[in-house]
């Protein structure tokens, strides 16, 4: 039976490891959590993960678009990131929704900046009285 670890020195055990550049962190972290029984915990452990590497300088940035990235679309939001948090590796983790229908949503640094065709029809459809 493993031993339980905080979330705090979980996130910074695994952090570190990332930083590291080992390989299959996320299998270790998820059979420890299976094996503690503490599957419940996965998204906020991920999420301190996250913010424990943001505050080393590795920002991973959600992106989801109706395409898959193209390398200047990426340059584009690198700088974008760069503006919250100068010198920091950008790391993406796309996804592609045809439903957006075009442009780009960017989650990061807990800031969303949403310029998709879908969204922008959203908000003229709220403002239409």
């Amino acid at each position: 039976m493993a031993i339980r670890i905080s979330r705090r020195k979980l996130a910074d055990y695994f952090a570190d490891e990332f930083v590291a550049g080992k390989k299959d962190i996320h299998l270790r972290l998820a059979a420890y959590l299976i094996d503690t029984k503490r599957t419940r915990e996965l998204a906020i452990i991920v999420r301190d993960i996250e913010y424990n590497l943001a505050m080393r300088g590795q920002v991973i940035a959600d992106v989801m678009s109706a395409h898959e990235l193209t390398t200047a679309t990426r340059k584009q939001i690198e700088a974008l990131v760069h503006t919250i948090k100068p010198k920091a590796s950008v790391y993406f983790r796309t996804a592609v929704d045809p439903t957006v229908i075009g442009g780009v949503k960017v989650e990061a640094l807990e800031q969303v900046m949403d310029s998709t065709v879908k969204n922008k029809l959203t908000m003229l459809k709220a403002n239409k009285v």
